[in-house]
């Protein structure tokens, strides 16, 4: 068991917050990350929680294999406030990276969030340039973030994993938190063009409902709609030139691509 408030970084929960193995939930195997976050009534502080990847020691962060192919987890809850974020920052050879934070799901299900490094055009924590390109790559830590509410909020996190790509093909899957099972996850969505000057077409491996987001890299969502079918078509034309991301969930698995926007 670890205290959530362990990071420095932590702020606008309690003391009183916990984080463990647990039974109760989980999308693999047997167990997962659980972590019950308590407001700290004392301040108005919007929440940042850095769940350690390492427990507190640096040298114990999860490695990468290196800097190619996407990191992701799986997370559920359903005690989000409006506008909770979660991301993760990456340690890499020249300072510490924050991932494009993606939009909490808030449905009681588990969903999966994902991140394709090479694109993954993020902000700098410290030194660094908010790209993780270096050679030596460690996941610090998975970090919620949502606006200052006196509620709790539990969640479930599971099979965080690193699935390494360089020429054909390979696959790393990263021991999570709390050393759970894993199970690797196929991206089945396509986008192309990207870049694109306005049309941006979607093609996936099935034909379930599939809700689409687009958020700008301040992290504001600019765009909720639905389709069902494997393919679908976006216009982005009234969205000004410069760098989104867009998130499309189906059958509760959340996939992400950074979308280029030219004009």
């Amino acid at each position: 068991t670890q205290i959530p408030t362990t990071s420095g970084s932590t702020v606008g929960i309690a003391t009183t917050s916990t984080l463990a193995r647990a039974t109760d939930s989980f999308k693999n195997g047997t167990a997962s990350l659980k972590a019950v976050l308590n407001d700290n009534t004392s301040v108005t502080t919007n929440w940042l929680v850095r769940l350690l990847s390492g427990g507190g020691t640096p040298a114990n962060n999860q490695a990468f294999v290196g800097n190619q192919g996407s990191f992701g987890f799986w997370l559920k809850t359903s005690t989000a406030n409006t506008g909770a974020t979660v991301t993760a920052w990456i340690d890499d050879a020249d300072g510490l990276e924050e991932l494009p934070p993606l939009a909490i799901i808030n449905n009681g299900a588990w969903n999966y969030y994902e991140w394709f490094l090479p694109t993954a055009a993020g902000t700098t924590i410290t030194t660094g340039n908010g790209i993780v390109g270096g050679a030596s790559v460690t996941l610090d830590a998975i970090v919620i973030k949502q606006n200052n509410t006196a509620a709790a909020m539990t969640v479930w996190i599971d099979d965080i994993q690193h699935n390494y790509i360089s020429g054909c093909s390979g696959t790393r899957k990263m021991d999570d938190i709390q050393e759970l099972e894993k199970e690797k996850i196929v991206s089945e969505l396509i986008v192309y063009p990207n870049p694109t000057n306005g049309i941006l077409n979607l093609t996936l491996e099935n034909n379930s409902k599939s809700d689409v987001r687009l958020f700008n890299m301040t992290g504001q969502q600019i765009l909720n709609t639905s389709f069902e079918g494997n393919e679908q078509q976006l216009d982005l034309s009234s969205f000004g030139q410069g760098i989104y991301i867009l998130q499309v969930v189906t059958d509760g698995k959340a996939t992400t691509k950074k979308i280029i926007l030219n004009k």
